[in-house]
């Protein structure tokens, strides 16, 4: 399965050229998306839907992890961290993204689009898709995993001398 995707991809980036690098990219995430949806759905069934999660997360106190933003009236979270903290590392993170700013990935894909128009639309694309379709998956996950396996939040690693 794995040489047969690397020779489709492989084939699709050299018979087509720069819009090769366009549509396998694509191809890739059409699959990547396919896998962690299907993980989500999987974590979310274990838990009971949804609706399960929602209650199970509330009931077992941990019912602010379904907030957006963090509380930042409060003046510690479970691991000892400020909550504002955690935002700032949030936006800082987003902000300075090299990939995201422009970097030699983005710029790569922003050269290899047809014109102008087109590559506007596939930077517009790529930024909807990298911060906002493609995290969700990963969020019911963790909010699975947070039910599933309740003592891994609280174990902290040895740390050897």
């Amino acid at each position: 399965m794995v040489l047969g995707l690397i020779a489709l991809t492989s084939a699709i980036s050299t018979t087509v050229r720069p819009v090769g690098v366009l549509v396998t990219d694509m191809v890739q995430f059409v699959i990547k998306m396919g896998m962690v949806i299907a993980l989500a759905v999987f974590a979310v069934n274990a838990v009971g839907g949804i609706a399960a999660m929602k209650s199970s997360l509330v009931a077992s106190g941990r019912g602010e992890a379904l907030n957006l933003v963090p509380d930042l009236h409060s003046a510690m979270d479970a691991d000892d961290h400020l909550p504002r903290v955690h935002l700032a590392q949030l936006v800082g993170d987003l902000v300075s993204r090299r990939r995201a700013g422009g970097g030699g990935y983005v710029a790569q894909r922003m050269f290899s689009a047809k014109d102008e128009r087109h590559s506007l639309l596939a930077t517009l694309w790529f930024n909807i898709a990298h911060y906002a379709i493609r995290p969700w998956p990963w969020i019911l996950v963790a909010l699975a995993s947070l039910i599933l396996y309740p003592g891994l939040a609280t174990r902290r690693p040895a740390i050897s001398a």
